[in-house]
């Protein structure tokens, strides 16, 4: 069975997702429709995936039911908490996918879920895992819990099944996968290990994940030499999904379009994964980097990863 499966943090589902509008502009109830030549409609268009994994939807279950997709069953997770957390505000997870599962989970073992951060599918075939990891820099705390909650679940799961776990989790995990570390990038660090999104604490987890039995589809792949970031600049890497939105902002030459400059010279992070148990076999697996860069401001601060499998 060949799956193609996406995964994308897309930084609020209603903010030029679905259609050309930001979140201002977008009201609670309101059927949103697939706008030809939004970001979604491109990916959907282009690549035609079984399986499309959104994190940091921001938005409430009730309000998820004007989000759908033609072909496609529908399934949200929100946050649980108030005020700047609330459901409409924070966090979340969806899945679209083409295939009905047997059953959904929302919530693992030892670990209180409260935003919305997790969706567990089982198929026949297939387990699909979901997920939005806390973020270091305002939930150290939460990281701290979720990790072995999660190399605990995991390894239960990879037992016995075929396991495909994706999302964003906030670690660039391989010196290459950070642009500070290119020797010939204009931001390069001599010291690297204290920075957020880098740390020991966060890199252990995807070793541990090694271990029982996982692997990066995108660099089943994609490979590089072992002196690449000594020889190249992080703009010749076609593995980021993140580049940080905050900076200066240009237009691009070829579309017109406005962004970040970093996002332009492509001077970014590679914290999106889609990572799968041994068993699975990776025919294919790529970031795309134009999905997302329609408008001006950007659909996204992440890109979507795609990688076509068999289960």
């Amino acid at each position: 069975m060949t799956l193609k499966i996406v995964s994308w943090n897309v930084n609020g589902i209603r903010s030029r997702i679905f259609d050309s509008k930001v979140s201002s502009e977008c009201k609670k109830n309101v059927k949103r429709n697939l706008q030809e030549g939004s970001s979604l409609f491109n990916l959907i268009n282009s690549e035609d995936p079984d399986i499309i994994c959104f994190q940091e939807t921001r938005i409430s279950i009730e309000n998820s039911k004007c989000f759908e997709l033609n072909g496609y069953y529908s399934y949200f997770n929100e946050s649980k908490l108030t005020g700047a957390r609330d459901s409409n505000r924070y966090a979340g997870t969806c899945v679209f996918t083409k295939i009905k599962p047997n059953k959904v989970e929302y919530s693992i073992p030892d670990y209180d879920d409260e935003e919305g951060r997790i969706i567990i599918m089982y198929f026949d075939k297939f387990v699909l895992i979901n997920v939005y990891t806390p973020n270091s820099g305002t939930n150290f705390e939460k990281r701290l819990k979720w990790q072995p909650a999660f190399l605990g679940f995991l390894a239960c799961k990879n037992l016995k099944n075929k396991v495909i776990y994706c999302g964003d989790m906030n670690v660039a995990y391989r010196p290459d996968d950070i642009h500070f570390n290119y020797k010939k990038g204009s931001s390069y660090k001599k010291k690297t290990e204290n920075i957020v999104g880098y740390l020991p604490e966060e890199r252990y987890f995807i070793s541990e994940l090694f271990k029982i039995q996982f692997k990066d589809s995108f660099l089943e792949i994609n490979k590089y030499p072992d002196n690449f970031i000594d020889n190249n600049n992080p703009g010749d890497f076609n593995g980021f999904t993140w580049w940080d939105p905050r900076a200066k902002k240009v237009i691009s030459e070829e579309t017109g379009i406005g962004m970040s400059i970093l996002r332009y010279k492509n001077i970014g992070w590679r914290i999106d994964y889609i990572f799968i148990s041994n068993n699975i076999n990776v025919l294919d697996s790529k970031v795309l980097k134009h999905i997302g860069e329609e408008y001006s401001p950007n659909g996204s601060d992440h890109a979507p990863i795609i990688s076509t499998i068999t289960v």
